[in-house]
């Protein structure tokens, strides 16, 4: 069965994809949990979602391919692979987008240790140790994106706040502890998921 909070999973997945283009995270999570696929979505869900399609999005092919080719030499460090993706990019959006596509591609998402719900199980969040390891939950994938961003000159913070079920209820938060990132690209902040 699919994670008790997985349309919070989807809804914010679907801010940084506005900014940053299609969620690969939401593609991985359908394939683990098939009850996230289009036919177990409310009429409602699937409005929003093809609303948030119809959003215009900046071509980012030539970034794309760029970052998903970098070598294991640019793979050796932080600054080294910051400067790897931002490269060829033209402005900070091109950056941040480099830096995203290669952290969705490159590092895995380690649910069975989050859905444990034991803490310690929880893979270390320092953003040299997931480049080395190529494993986290939301705090080093948060860490990593953070790392890397400031490292190519972008303005960058990690937001922690707390999830909250899938009830989108008036209730307080759930222990779910969460971290993400917020980026400031042309005079806007967008979050990054």
């Amino acid at each position: 069965p699919p994670p008790k909070h997985w349309k919070l999973l989807l809804a914010t997945l679907a801010l940084g994809a506005s900014l940053l283009g299609a969620g690969l995270v939401t593609k991985l999570l359908c394939r683990q949990y098939p009850a996230l696929l289009p036919s177990h979505r409310t009429e409602v869900e699937q409005a929003q979602i093809q609303r948030h399609r119809s959003l215009p999005a900046p071509i980012y092919a030539d970034i794309d391919a760029y970052a998903l080719a970098a070598p294991a030499s640019a793979e050796r460090d932080v600054d080294t692979l910051a400067a790897y993706l931002v490269k060829p990019a033209k402005n900070d959006r091109e950056k941040a987008r480099a830096i995203y596509r290669w952290v969705t591609d490159r590092i895995a998402y380690d649910g069975p240790a989050l859905f444990s719900g034991d803490r310690s199980r929880h893979p270390d969040p320092d953003p040299v140790v997931v480049l080395r390891k190529r494993l986290c939950v939301c705090d080093g994938y948060a860490n990593l994106f953070e790392a890397l961003g400031k490292a190519a000159g972008l303005n960058v913070v990690r937001v922690n706040g707390h999830a909250k079920n899938d009830e989108f209820s008036d209730q307080p938060p759930t222990n779910l502890g969460h971290a993400w990132d917020a980026i400031k690209l042309d005079g806007q902040w967008f979050l990054v998921e």
